[in-house]
């Protein structure tokens, strides 16, 4: 528990060195994106492991699949023609998988669509997204969370559990952790994307303002 404590610690003091960059002397569109993803991430975070540490596994399997989400927006917002077109779009409260910012290559930016062009970068996105988008809405995921069952001489029995921390054993939730950790590992390399494109607009943005016409 407590190295993998550490490393989630280690995450999120990347995050917020990333977050620092973004929210620099010069802020561009992509800033207040970016920084947005950011801070969910590391609230995303948080949350897991407090549901974790409460063996809510339930509910914490619904977190990294809105950890997932964070990789697809970042990966969508690489694939448009025009990104502050597409920060702003979603600043203006509209719906990711509903932007035709692509005409030329014709994307569909459904988050399906998104998803399996992720799986082609990072192995098992793809089986991540499906199992974990089970614990989003109510589905069999649920069901099979809520009851137990034994094999007895008498036959199957079936045990429903009132209490949703029996089932789960230590290393079942070491493989929780481990799949959030790999997951912000996703999220972490598609930021360096956005902190390397960032830092070369600020060189440019500096050099301008140092010659001007």
């Amino acid at each position: 528990m407590v190295e993998i404590n550490q490393r989630f610690e280690e995450v999120d003091k990347q995050l917020q060195e990333l977050f620092a960059v973004f929210n620099g002397e010069i802020i561009f569109p992509c800033s207040y994106f970016v920084g947005s993803i950011i801070t969910r991430t590391r609230a995303n975070n948080q949350g897991f492991m407090d549901l974790i540490k409460a063996k809510n596994h339930i509910c914490a399997l619904a977190l990294i699949r809105l950890q997932i989400d964070n990789s697809i927006l970042l990966y969508q917002a690489q694939l448009v023609e025009d990104p502050d077109d597409f920060f702003q779009y979603m600043a203006n409260g509209n719906e990711a998988y509903k932007y035709k910012g692509n005409k030329k290559m014709k994307i569909d930016f459904h988050e399906r669509k998104i998803v399996e062009a992720l799986n082609q970068r990072y192995d098992d996105i793809k089986g991540l997204y499906t199992t974990c988008s089970g614990f989003i809405h109510f589905s069999s995921k649920h069901i099979s969370s809520s009851y137990k069952q034994e094999f007895k001489k008498d036959g199957l029995n079936l045990y429903i559990n009132e209490h949703f921390t029996v089932f789960y054993s230590d290393e079942d939730y070491k493989t929780v952790y481990n799949t959030m950790l790999y997951v912000n590992e996703v999220v972490l390399d598609l930021l360096h994307y956005w902190e390397k494109l960032y830092l070369q607009n600020v060189e440019i943005a500096l050099k301008q303002s140092s010659n001007p016409k």
